[in-house]
C-alpha cells in the first residue's frame, strides 16, 4: 500500500492509519507466501512484518485509540511469540555451522549433532506456525484493517488547513525514542551485560521501523536508517550469541540424557554376558558441546566489549543522537511551514479575461535529488522581487516555506539553474474570495489556470468565463509540475 506524499502534512490520526494499513498489508502479503513451502523466507518475513505492525502500533497507540483494541495488540504478541521458538533454532543452526570451524574434528561431532536437531526443530515451528497463522491471521488482519479505515473528527472542528499535522508527532516521536535509545546505549557496561545490549538494540529497532516509512519523505532518513541497521547488526549479533548459549546449555541437559541411556544400554548387555565387564561408550558429544559453549562465551564478551567502545560514548552514539535531533527540527519545521492547498487545470488556450493584475515570472532550480529549492523573480508594474521557495509533497496539498532574498543574492544563484527554468506571464483574476492564476508560459505553447483553497474538501466552482477553456484537471498529474516543465 502506497503512502501519500503529503503524509506529513495530513491530520496525524490520518496519517498513523495509513502507515498501520501499509504495515498490515505488508503483513498480510507475507501470510500468503506461508502456503508455498519452496518459499524458505516466508516464515521469517512474516516474523519481521509483525514486528513492523506491533512497534506501529505501539509507537501511535495515543492516535489508534478506538481504532485497535487491547485484544487485537494480544492477538499479534500471541502470533509473534510463536514464531520465537523457530526463529532461535534457525539462528542457532546457522551459527553452529559458522562456529564449527573453531572445533577439533572430535569436537564438530557435538555441533554436527546439535545442529541436526535445531534444523528438525525449525521445521516443526515453521509447520506450527502455518497451521496458527491459516487458523488466527485472516480473520484478525479483516477486523484490523475494517477498523485501522476510520476515525472521527468532529464536525465544526479544527479547519484541516490549520489542524495539527503529522509532522509535528512526527517530532516528538523521534526525540522520546531517541532519548530512550541514548538511555539503553548509556547503560551499556560490557563484560556479562547481555541485557542492556538487547534492550539497546531494541530501542533502535523501535526508531529504525517509525522512520522507514519517511525513508522518502524527509531528508536524512536513509542516512539515519544506515546508521541504525549498523548498530541493530552489531547488537543483534550478540543477542544470537546469547541464544545460541542457551541452545547449546539445553544440548548439554539433552545430550546427558542421551549419554545416561547409552551406558544403561551398556550396562544390560554387560550384564547377559557372564565375566564380562560394562564398556561405557565415550561421550564425544558433551564434549564437543562444552567447547561451543566455552567459544560462544568468548565471541560474546569480545562482542560486548566491541559494542560499549563503539556505541556508549563514542563517536557513533554522538553522530546518531545528532541526526536523530536534527530530523526531529526538520519534522518541526514542516510541522508549523506554510501549507499550500490548490488545485490546477490544463487550459486549451488563453481565454479572454477579466480585470486581471500581471506578473513576468522567472523561475529555476538549483541542483538536487531530493531537495529541490525554487528561485523565482517576479516583475509587477516594473518592480522586481525575488524569492527562495522549498516545496515537499505533491498534488493537492503540499509544505511550501518561502523567503524574499536580495537580488544581488538572486543574480549570483541564478546561474546554477541553467537547464531548469520556466518563463510564464502570470495573469490573476479575483472571484470572490478567491483568486485564479492563468499562467500562459513564454517558452511553449502552454496555458495553466490555478486557484489556492482554504481547505482541501473546498468546492472549485469553474467562473464562465474560464469554463469553456478547460481541457482536464492535472492537480496530480506530474507532468505539470513546474519543475517537470523546466529546461
Amino acid at each position: 500500500m502506497a503512502l501519500p506524499d503529503d503524509l506529513l502534512a495530513q491530520r496525524p490520526e490520518e496519517a498513523v492509519r495509513r502507515i498501520a494499513l501499509a504495515r498490515l498489508a505488508d503483513l498480510e502479503s507475507a501470510a500468503r507466501r506461508l502456503a508455498d513451502p519452496s518459499d524458505v523466507e516466508a516464515v521469517h518475513d512474516l516474523r519481521v512484518a509483525l514486528r513492523r505492525l506491533r512497534s506501529t502500533l505501539r509507537a501511535w497507540k495515543m492516535r489508534l485509540a478506538g481504532s485497535v483494541r487491547a485484544r487485537h495488540r494480544r492477538a499479534l504478541g500471541e502470533l509473534q511469540a510463536l514464531t520465537g521458538g523457530g526463529r532461535d533454532a534457525e539462528v542457532g543452526a546457522r551459527g553452529l555451522a559458522d562456529m564449527s570451524g573453531l572445533l577439533s574434528p572430535a569436537e564438530r561431532r557435538g555441533a554436527l549433532w546439535l545442529r541436526g536437531r535445531l534444523v528438525k526443530q525449525a521445521a516443526r515451528e515453521r509447520k506450527a506456525m502455518r497451521e496458527s497463522s491459516d487458523r488466527t491471521l485472516p480473520r484478525l488482519l479483516r477486523r484490523l484493517r475494517r477498523r485501522l479505515s476510520f476515525y472521527a473528527v468532529e464536525v465544526g472542528g479544527v479547519a484541516a488547513a490549520s489542524a495539527p499535522r503529522f509532522a509535528a508527532d512526527l517530532a516528538l516521536a523521534l526525540r522520546h525514542h531517541g532519548a530512550n535509545l541514548r538511555r539503553s546505549l548509556a547503560r551499556l557496561s560490557g563484560g556479562e551485560d547481555a541485557a542492556a545490549a538487547h534492550a539497546a538494540r531494541i530501542e533502535g529497532k523501535r526508531l529504525r521501523y517509525l522512520l522507514e516509512p519517511l525513508a522518502e519523505r524527509l531528508p536524512g532518513v536513509p542516512e539515519l536508517l544506515e546508521r541504525l541497521k549498523g548498530l541493530q547488526d552489531d547488537f543483534g549479533a550478540i543477542q544470537d550469541l546469547v541464544a545460541l548459549e542457551g541452545i547449546v546449555a539445553h544440548g548439554l541437559e539433552e545430550a546427558a540424557v542421551e549419554h545416561a541411556r547409552k551406558l544403561h544400554r551398556a550396562a544390560g548387555r554387560a550384564s547377559r554376558k557372564a565375566g564380562s565387564a560394562p564398556r561405557a561408550p565415550r561421550d564425544e558429544t558433551r564434549a564437543g558441546l562444552l567447547a561451543l559453549s566455552r567459544q560462544c562465551a568468548q565471541e560474546r564478551r569480545r562482542r560486548l566489549e566491541a559494542a560499549c567502545l563503539g556505541w556508549r560514548e563514542g563517536p557513533a552514539s554522538e553522530a546518531l543522537a545528532a541526526a536523530v535531533e536534527a530530523l526531529a527540527q526538520v519534522a518541526q519545521a514542516q510541522a508549523s511551514a506554510g501549507l499550500e492547498i490548490e488545485r490546477k487545470y490544463l487550459l486549451r488556450s488563453l481565454p479572454p479575461l477579466p480585470a486581471a493584475e500581471v506578473n513576468e515570472i522567472e523561475q529555476g532550480w538549483l541542483p538536487g535529488e531530493r531537495l529541490m529549492e525554487r528561485l523565482r523573480r517576479v516583475t509587477v508594474r516594473g518592480e522586481v522581487r525575488c524569492w527562495r521557495t522549498v516545496k515537499l509533497g505533491r498534488g493537492l496539498t503540499r509544505i511550501e516555506v518561502e523567503e524574499e532574498c536580495p537580488p544581488e543574492l538572486f543574480e549570483r544563484l541564478w546561474p546554477l539553474t541553467e537547464g531548469r527554468r520556466v518563463s510564464k506571464r502570470r495573469h490573476v483574476v479575483t472571484e470572490g474570495a478567491r483568486a485564479w492564476e492563468i499562467d500562459e508560459f513564454l517558452d511553449r505553447a502552454l496555458v495553466l489556470a490555478e486557484i489556492e483553497l482554504a481547505d482541501a474538501d473546498e468546492p472549485v466552482v469553474v467562473p464562465e468565463w474560464l469554463a469553456p477553456y478547460v481541457v482536464r484537471e492535472v492537480t496530480d498529474d506530474d507532468a505539470y509540475v513546474n519543475r517537470r516543465l523546466a529546461r
